[in-house]
């Protein structure tokens, strides 16, 4: 978080609110903002993820965690549509709502002059439809009139998942396996027979009895990135420019085969990017600004085409789809590949071919050492050309812009795969004998490609005028319109947008502030009727320090009050060209009909409009001593006409598909919250600075109407969605009356007089609630679990001093009352041929039950049953604090100043889950990439 200095003159701060920038004593919005140097003391390779616990409102979750290629969801104060998404990203004035989370990959902290979130309708309004997610606006950085100084970075980091799923041992395995076979069938050595399961327990020849922890063959525990990183700022009263540029290299995560000799099939990652910011006086009243960057990235991953084109598998890019294989593939089979055997009278050897079951024809091993690779090459442009006229000539503080910006992506894939034999072991443990499976054979490396691209276009003009008159009477206005022309990559037809608005704000004394927006947008989805929509906001201020009865104050050194009103918009979610028919001819039809089929698509809806959201804010900024600042926003938002099928009271029998039926804006949702940030900051001295501080933010959305039908009156709950927050689960409750919520006999379930209509329930399995007490269990008696798809509450805070030439900084984030209901791979024992974790070594038996051991899961099944349904028992409390970021530096009196500092990222993390297996962060189970933790030594010099 940015740690605000308490004096007056912080007031005079400028905030980026992407159109023009404001005076932070002036602005009545809720906005806040951090520098790019605060950005820089997280080592990470992904812009995006510097952001956890920095500014208030802002949740961020790492959806997908493969070193240098994380993926940072970003939401400002939660979800406030079904239909929306995650915030728009502004770079340099212009938006990008398309791939926007990508965009942050482009961009390193040294870049960055500062990052603004825009949180309330005063500030997001201008925006139109594009603004009701939030805004989060990144300002680069540009020239300072000062003699050329350079600055070089140099980063190493060493990068250790933070959970690691317990190994469980073939020996364990297999007898977990077994008795998954007798909960099922009775027979105790339904999958392996006495012999193999002796053979296995006893561990005495791991070459016919083998216990692979395939993680441990295949990953590295410790993987490594380099980065380094050279600025150069400077000019003179004609121009100034700040350039950029980074080489950043990640090294693969995979241990390879030592045959694997033949190419390099290892994931890396290679980035470089460059940005050049110039601005050039051309005359006393004109100037222009060029800013041009430039990025490639090289990433390749093992596998690839391969999979899905030969073995029938899916591959969705890179290493996740090899991560959850470590468990899809028992730890009893042998391999990784076939024994090697020389032939004792021609020496030739054999053997070595890929070992695979009947039902998981690719393994990790295979995937990393047999399947060749895939590599893509990303290049991503950034060119934007920046006229302003000064008309100070005309009247003082008027002046006129215009800008032009250009963004290419292009990606070209090169595949270079081939495929393999695949041997299955023979179910004879005695003996160690394979036989071939399937029709591949080893083919030589097959080189395909592919190519894809998708640009943006992007022009605005801008009139601003700023003045103050008399000293007290302070007057500004904006107008601007900002035209998007954007080709996605895939789509024929491109996107077009219309963004304009003006603004009038007035200040007296620099006491009373007011500010009015008018944002007016379309957007080529909608009708012409109902293509434009206007988006009004209005906020105001009251500078109470200021006031005679307070301006002496030394205790209260400021105290300022906020409010605003407006409505801003959302068009995401609702599909393409929704105000036409889509009807398709294709051929094989009747001759007499002309020879075509007429296929009836999507039923138009000429009315439909942008989702408008009505958010309301009350703030207050207060500084005590100069030195304590705090501030509390109180917001709510609800949407009246939000999109959502209508389709409740529609009878199926009416001919047209219920799906082919318009959506209509007809929902209903709210959005609300608070948020309070404190923070402390004193100089003691010219020596000695020291700062500390912290927030909490509050977040609850809820759908109050959906055009949800009710269900039938004997349902516990006749509404799943309306009264409830986006994401809601649903399940059974465990009744645990009995002591520990298991069937603990068969006389038990005779007892009960319940029928499950789930699954026949067998001792040690769980009983369930009869909600709507009819003596069934079914989907009627599910019940709400947990509250919603975001936590509630958000939370983090920091500390650090400067003495001398010596710095710390430590920054905690947290996340609190966020339950998930919890069934991934490895929570769940039926996936696969098998995939268990230390919760089912202690599952329910008869035998464990009658001694009174723990149990901490019902009877293993190897398939599904009434247990492996959404409940309560799998609902997981995923609330957690963590030590997100630390950094300890020295600076040396040489050169300019010589740094060198040690720092890290996700360095500890204390949950509330009942196991080390998986983390709280990202769905998955232990199938997903777990969170990184990241240990930093950087070195930065001056000259």
């Amino acid at each position: 978080m940015e740690l605000i200095r308490a004096e007056t003159y912080d007031l005079d701060k400028r905030i980026a609110f992407g159109n023009y920038k404001q005076r932070k004593g002036d602005v009545t919005s809720s906005v806040l903002s951090v520098t790019g140097e605060d950005l820089r003391s997280a080592p990470v390779g992904n812009l995006s993820m510097s952001l956890g616990g920095r500014l208030p409102g802002l949740y961020t979750r790492e959806s997908y965690s493969e070193p240098s290629r994380t993926t940072t969801e970003l939401w400002v104060r939660g979800r406030i549509s079904p239909n929306g998404g995650t915030a728009l990203v502004v770079i340099d004035g212009f938006p990008y709502d398309y791939n926007s989370n990508q965009l942050f990959e482009y961009i390193t902290a040294h870049e960055v002059e500062s990052i603004s979130i825009l949180k309330d309708a005063s500030a997001q309004a201008l925006y139109g439809i594009q603004g009701a997610n939030g805004v989060i606006i990144i300002t680069t950085k540009r020239g300072i009139k000062q003699p050329l100084k350079i600055e070089v970075e140099l980063n190493h980091t060493l990068e250790q998942r933070t959970t690691t799923p317990q190994h469980i041992s073939s020996a364990d395995f297999v007898q977990l396996r077994n008795l998954a076979g007798y909960n099922d069938t009775g027979n105790p050595y339904s999958y392996f027979n006495q012999y193999a399961t002796e053979g296995f327990i006893s561990g005495e020849n791991p070459d016919y009895f083998p216990d692979n922890n395939w993680r441990a063959i295949n990953a590295k525990d410790i993987t490594q990135m380099s980065r380094a990183n050279i600025n150069l700022n400077g000019g003179n009263d004609m121009a100034v420019f700040y350039t950029n540029a980074n080489i950043l290299y990640q090294d693969g995560m995979w241990k390879l085969d030592p045959s694997t000799t033949d190419y390099n099939p290892n994931n890396q990652f290679m980035w470089a990017n460059i940005r050049s910011n110039v601005d050039i006086k051309l005359h006393k009243y004109f100037t222009v600004g060029l800013n041009l960057s430039g990025n490639i990235k090289r990433e390749k991953t093992p596998g690839g085409k391969a999979v899905e084109i030969d073995y029938g598998g899916s591959w969705n890019g890179f290493a996740n789809n090899i991560w959850y294989r470590f468990y899809s593939l028992p730890p009893y089979v042998y391999g990784p590949a076939t024994p090697l055997v020389q032939d004792p009278e021609s020496g030739e050897i054999s053997g070595g071919e890929v070992v695979r079951t009947s039902t998981e024809p690719i393994t990790s091993w295979a995937l990393i050492n047999r399947m060749g690779y895939d590599q893509y090459t990303v290049t991503n442009i950034y060119a934007q050309f920046f006229p302003k006229l000064d008309l100070g000539f005309l009247t003082q503080g008027l002046s006129i812009s215009g800008s032009y910006g250009y963004q290419t992506n292009s990606v070209k894939g090169l595949f270079v795969n081939r495929t393999y034999e695949g041997w299955v072991r023979t179910d004879d443990y005695s003996e160690l004998e394979f036989t071939k499976l399937g029709s591949n054979v080893n083919s030589p490396l097959q080189y395909r490609s592919s190519t894809s691209f998708y640009y943006n276009l992007n022009y605005k003009g801008v009139i601003d005028y700023k003045r103050r008159f008399n000293y007290v009477h302070d007057v500004s206005a904006m107008a601007y319109a900002f035209y998007q022309h954007l080709n996605k990559d895939g789509v024929g037809l491109p996107y077009k947008r219309i963004n304009s608005g003006f603004e009038l704000g007035y200040g007296y004394d620099d006491r009373y502030l007011v500010k009015f927006n008018l944002g007016y947008s379309g957007s080529e989805q909608y009708s012409s009727q109902n293509r434009f929509t206007a988006f009004p906001s209005v906020s105001a201020g009251w500078v109470l320090s200021n006031e005679s009865f307070l301006k002496e104050n030394e205790i209260l050194t400021y105290l300022k009050l906020r409010g605003s009103w407006g409505k801003t918009g959302n068009d995401r979610g609702i599909g393409r060209y929704v105000y036409l028919d889509n009807v398709t001819l294709t051929g094989g039809g009747l001759g007499f009909l002309g020879g075509y089929n007429v296929n009836e698509g999507q039923v138009a809806n000429p009315f439909l409009d942008p989702e408008i959201i009505t958010k309301q804010n009350l703030g207050l900024d207060l500084t005590l001593l100069n030195n304590i600042a705090l501030t509390v926003d109180v917001y709510k938002d609800r949407t009246e006409n939000g999109v959502t099928s209508a389709t409740s009271k529609t009878p199926n029998y009416q001919g047209i598909p219920l799906g082919n039926y318009p959506r209509s804006n007809v929902g209903i949702y709210e959005n609300k919250g608070f948020e309070i940030a404190l923070d402390y900051n004193k100089d003691f001295s010219k020596d000695l600075n020291i700062y500390a501080g912290g927030w909490l933010a509050y977040n609850k959305n809820e759908i109050i109407f959906w055009d949800e039908s009710e269900r039938a009156d004997d349902y516990a709950y006749r509404k799943r969605s309306e009264g409830y927050s986006y994401g809601q689960q649903w399940g059974y409750l465990v009744d645990d009356h009995n002591g520990n919520g298991y069937f603990n006999s068969q006389e038990e379930i005779d007892n009960s007089g319940l029928v499950y209509e789930i699954g026949t329930p067998k001792p040690g399995y769980l009983k369930y609630y009869d909600l709507n007490a009819d003596g069934k269990i079914n989907e009627k008696d599910q019940t709400p679990l947990g509250k919603g798809g975001a936590p509630n509450f958000l939370y983090a805070f920091n500390a650090g001093f400067k003495y001398k030439n010596l710095d710390f900084s430590v920054l905690f984030q947290g996340i609190a009352d966020y339950w998930i209901v919890g069934m991934d791979v490895g929570r769940i024992e039926y996936n696969f041929n098998g995939v268990y974790t230390p919760w089912h070594l202690n599952s329910w038996t008869a035998e464990r039950y009658a001694n009174g051991e723990t149990i901490t899961y019902p009877a293993l099944s190897a398939q599904k049953t009434s247990n492996h349904e959404n409940s309560d028992f799998f609902l997981e409390d995923r609330s957690y604090l963590r030590l997100k970021n630390l950094e300890i530096g020295y600076t040396f009196n040489v050169f300019n100043g010589l740094r060198v500092y040690l720092s890290g990222q996700n360095l500890i993390t204390w949950d509330k889950l009942k196991h080390d297996d998986y983390g709280p962060e990202g769905p998955g189970g232990i199938s997903a990439i777990p969170v990184y933790r990241l240990y930093n030594l950087g070195m930065n010099i001056k000259f």
